[in-house]
């Protein structure tokens, strides 16, 4: 099928390269362009390239801690549904934003 598909638009292209009318649109001449452009080391290229690796979205860690330890105490049980409201972040990212923080503070203190 696709040896099919690749001999016709050949075809029609040979055909379209020997017509002698100019090809017209609106009753102007138009100009062909090679729009379809292929570097010589396409193929190397893409196989040597490894993709950027985004970071997921989501929310930070002390947005999270701060959900957890100030506000999940003050929302009634049945308004409780979303994750950060269920799942007890636990200890490590407790320290870890603890450590943010105590970054954040030092910079803020040395700024004159």
């Amino acid at each position: 099928m696709a040896r099919v598909d690749s001999d016709l638009r050949d075809f029609f292209e040979k055909l379209l390269d020997e017509a002698e009318v100019p090809a017209m649109y609106d009753g102007q001449p138009v100009t062909r362009k090679d729009l379809k452009k292929e570097a010589d080391n396409r193929d190397e290229t893409m196989n040597n390239t490894t993709p950027v690796a985004l970071t997921s979205p989501g929310m930070k860690d002390i947005k999270r801690m701060e959900l957890w330890t100030k506000w999940r105490p003050l929302l009634p049980f049945a308004r409780r549904k979303d994750f950060f409201f269920l799942d007890d972040p636990g200890p490590e990212m407790a320290r870890r934003v603890l450590a943010e923080r105590v970054v954040r503070l030092a910079r803020r203190k040395e700024v004159p």
